[in-house]
């Protein structure tokens, strides 16, 4: 996908990616989605148990998010009746004393948790090989929760790719520049693990300020971990400041676009209402979501560089999470290899990295 603005690889990345909030369904809710090049159907069954299927009704192609119902765990189509189950067989014709064992609804693995409902993605139709981490800020009762008042926001058919939004992770440069900080941040740590990517990042914030509504004892050393699982889904949490976690889904829509959903976990207590985020709690939310804007700028403009001319001071992060990301891949093997944490500058060799002269 958007092999025309500099990406290499040609399809969708494997992986987990959020495809709603589970307050936007209810038991008996059905939702038409697209995403992957594919009209799909979520539903929700009286169980309360989520499902997604490809949205076509195998017998005459009806659009199952459109008028279809939920009965018990099922879903049924709106044009003639047919009846499909959990596992997307067909159970029931009503006009039939037969039904169609020939034709079947294509299911979408879910996962759902801490108040996100995650599909997974395979060009192949594999089963999922790992599931994300929890989300213990989900857990604690202190945060608001996903869905509640201000808590989250999505960005429909934006163009660029997922993973040029997860390099974030390794690019402590860009504060400065896109988001106003007084200088540079720097990578402290690196690893990876198998599907997982983590990252601290050492930032400064209120330099030069007696005051401000995140720093009022004046500036601070702050601490920025970054946890990103696959391409499409990481959580950013702000250690040092107001320990908000900022947990973030690029799940593409078609080659060209992708939907970002982006969620906030603000503790209660920096609130003056325990039922809705205000005062410092709502100041973070609106700083988050106004400085996701200000990537969107360059993402949805830029040029993606397979050979980058990486400056030596970032080459050693970015090389080993492009190389990373090669696993989610059809093109890549099936896993990649762990990387040093705090490799020396000879250890680490990015192909295409520019020689640069530092003064």
């Amino acid at each position: 996908m958007l092999q025309s603005r500099g990406f290499p690889d040609s399809d969708y990345p494997s992986g987990w990616f959020q495809i709603a909030w589970s307050a936007e369904i209810a038991p008996g809710g059905v939702k038409p989605l697209r995403y992957f090049g594919r009209d799909l159907v979520l539903y929700r069954g009286e169980s309360g148990e989520a499902r997604l299927f490809d949205a076509f009704c195998p017998h005459l192609g009806a659009h199952l998010g459109y008028g279809g119902r939920v009965e018990g765990e099922d879903i049924v189509c709106p044009f003639h009746g047919w009846r499909w189950d959990c596992q997307g067989c067909n159970v029931d014709i009503p006009y039939s004393e037969r039904t169609n064992r020939s034709r079947r609804l294509r299911t979408w693995p879910l996962h759902e948790a801490d108040g996100l409902l995650l599909m997974w993605y395979d060009r192949n139709g594999a089963e999922p090989t790992w599931f994300p981490p929890a989300i213990p800020e989900a857990a604690t009762g202190g945060y608001f929760e996903p869905y509640e008042a201000g808590t989250h926001r999505v960005w429909t058919n934006v163009a660029l790719h997922p993973q040029w939004v997860a390099e974030n992770a390794v690019d402590p440069a860009h504060q400065q520049f896109i988001h106003g900080a007084a200088q540079p941040g720097k990578i402290l740590f690196f690893d990876a693990d198998g599907p997982i990517f983590r990252a601290r990042q050492e930032l400064v914030f209120g330099v030069g300020k007696p005051s401000t509504w995140l720093t009022p004892g004046g500036s601070v050393t702050a601490y920025l971990d970054e946890e990103v699982m696959g391409v499409g889904l990481g959580i950013a949490r702000f250690t040092g400041t107001d320990d908000a976690a900022h947990v973030q889904s690029t799940i593409p829509v078609d080659e060209e676009h992708c939907d970002i959903r982006v969620t906030v976990f603000v503790p209660r207590d920096r609130s003056g209402d325990e039922d809705r985020p205000d005062g410092a709690a709502m100041k973070r939310l609106a700083f988050q979501f106004r400085q996701l804007e200000n990537d969107l700028v360059i993402w949805e403009h830029m040029e993606y560089q397979r050979h980058a001319g990486l400056a030596r001071e970032e080459a050693k992060a970015y090389g080993a999470f492009r190389r990373w990301c090669e696993q989610f891949y059809p093109e890549a093997l099936p896993a990649a290899a762990s990387v040093p944490a705090q490799a020396g500058d000879d250890e680490l060799e990015v192909p295409g990295a520019a020689e640069v002269t530092l003064s």
